[in-house]
């Protein structure tokens, strides 16, 4: 399959670019690697339209903002998830495939949900994929990955989750399971642990999801155990 790619120097003279408001023509910068029928982008594209992403513009100067951009987040990664997870692993693994897709389709909604960092000059992250839990198409893929056979709901009905998916899930072991993530992110849901309390409970369970094989994990058992560890 012939898909796009964007390495990381294009990456970063391209970000320069966006974050200065310069014109952009992306395909003129754009490498296709592989061979046969390039990459449909067709019902991806429709599902960010759909959302909205086209139409963000500058980020609203009231504190609510962060919220619907952490729920409009939520219900990306479902999207990006479904019209991606087929593709060949060679093109989920390539770094700059992710970021053709940051600076083609996602730049509106890195523009308004880092909107600080990136006035801080801090915005590369966001946009190169070697950062994989920053990168946000990339780790938009991997939140939705994480629930979207069982609870994909829990992706955007999270509340002020950013770092729960970031740090407890998306970097580290439980993110590699889908049933014991989606067990986690229901008992957050449900129970709403404050970040103290929260650190501690996944320490344990990441303690403890060490000495298994959680890819044998069912749902079942992984409801049992993050249950068993909360008590």
């Amino acid at each position: 399959m012939l898909y796009p790619t964007i390495d990381s120097l294009k990456a970063q003279s391209i970000l320069a670019k966006l974050t200065a408001g310069e014109s952009l023509d992306v395909e003129s910068v754009t490498t296709w690697t592989g061979a046969g029928d390039r990459v449909d982008f067709g019902a991806l594209d429709q599902g960010l339209t759909e959302l909205g992403i086209d139409s963000l513009s500058e980020p609203e100067a009231d504190r609510s903002d962060s919220a619907r951009m952490e729920k409009l987040e939520g219900k990306l990664a479902v999207v990006v998830t479904k019209h991606l997870r087929e593709l060949p692993v060679e093109i989920l693994d390539d770094q700059g495939f992710w970021n053709y897709l940051a600076v083609s389709r996602f730049w509106p909604f890195i523009a308004r949900r880092e909107a600080k960092a990136i006035r801080q000059g801090n915005g590369l992250k966001y946009v190169d994929a070697k950062h994989r839990t920053e990168q946000i198409p990339l780790r938009l893929y991997l939140r939705g990955k994480s629930v979207i056979d069982s609870a994909p709901e829990l992706a955007w009905k999270l509340e002020r989750s950013t770092d729960f998916w970031r740090s407890h899930i998306i970097r580290v072991r439980i993110g590699s399971n889908p049933n014991l993530a989606t067990a986690f992110a229901r008992l957050q849901k449900e129970e709403r642990m404050n970040t103290s309390e929260l650190r501690r409970y996944a320490r344990r369970l990441n303690r403890t999801v060490t000495n298994l094989v959680v890819e044998v994990l069912n749902q079942d058992d992984a409801d049992a155990l993050v249950e068993d560890l909360r008590e």
